[in-house]
């Protein structure tokens, strides 16, 4: 990903989710699918990716993983039929410049949560076959280290919701 692109993804990303994220993550909101007990063990809250913009080719999807269980969980690898591309992505300041890096592996501790949030980690998604249009859905699979797969749901909001 070339320096234009990093930039112009961070601003899809990050500007308009953030004030979502500070809204809406940490209390409950009617807005979104608020919960997916996607398996015993597994829990999936305020799922969402932000709708595009013709010819935009990539978007990126937030939520809170809760571990239910009492071993630590490692996903590995996600994929959904409307990207080329899916993955695990992190931000981070460094020396005043906001970077976006893949990550190999998320890991969530036993009885713990990861959040997925603007300007932080979240799932990237590249190479769109289609549009995201606010108020369809996407369906993504998270997999394991242990081979374990999840289906997930991730509705599709406005690009200016917050």
């Amino acid at each position: 990903m070339n320096k234009l692109q990093l930039v112009l993804v961070s601003i899809l990303i990050g500007v308009n989710s953030s004030v979502y994220a500070e809204q809406h993550m940490e209390k409950k909101s009617h807005t979104m699918g608020i919960q997916q007990q996607v398996d015993k063990d597994l829990l999936i809250e305020h799922a969402r990716v932000k709708a595009t913009i013709p010819g935009v080719k990539v978007s990126a999807g937030y939520f809170k993983l809760t571990n239910n269980s009492d071993q630590t969980m490692t996903f590995t690898r996600a994929e959904t039929s409307v990207a080329k591309f899916t993955e695990y992505h992190t931000m981070e300041m460094d020396n005043n410049k906001m970077l976006m890096r893949k990550m190999d592996a998320v890991i969530i501790p036993a009885h713990e949560s990861i959040l997925f949030k603007p300007k932080g980690k979240h799932l990237m998604f590249m190479g769109l076959n289609q549009r995201f249009i606010a108020g369809e859905s996407i369906n993504v699979t998270l997999s394991r280290k242990n081979g374990e797969s999840y289906n997930v749901n991730l509705p599709v909001i406005d690009m200016n919701a917050h």
